[in-house]
């Protein structure tokens, strides 16, 4: 599925960012209280890996995004890697 992604929304899923950016608090995963700035996937061959490669490109469940793009009007897009026990 392809979402568009928006500001203060805590994710119920695993997503891989395929336009735009965002800045995101993975503090209740992994306990960093600095936010992180994702990015959105190159178009490449390389194999995906969230918690790899990928990391940068993936916003992962549980985490909130604080910031979905630069301004109001900007479209971030991803497309779902996982849902419920499959997620990372």
């Amino acid at each position: 599925d392809l979402v568009k992604v928006r500001s203060n929304w805590m994710l119920p899923c695993d997503l891989l960012i395929t336009e735009g950016s965002c800045i995101c608090t993975e503090s209740g995963l992994t306990g960093e209280p600095v936010p992180i700035k994702k990015y959105f996937a190159p178009n490449s061959l390389d194999v995906y890996m969230p918690r790899g490669n990928g990391a940068q490109h993936t916003l992962f469940a549980g985490t909130k995004v604080l910031q979905a793009g630069v301004s109001d009007d900007d479209a971030v897009q991803a497309v779902v890697t996982a849902t419920g026990v499959a997620t990372s």
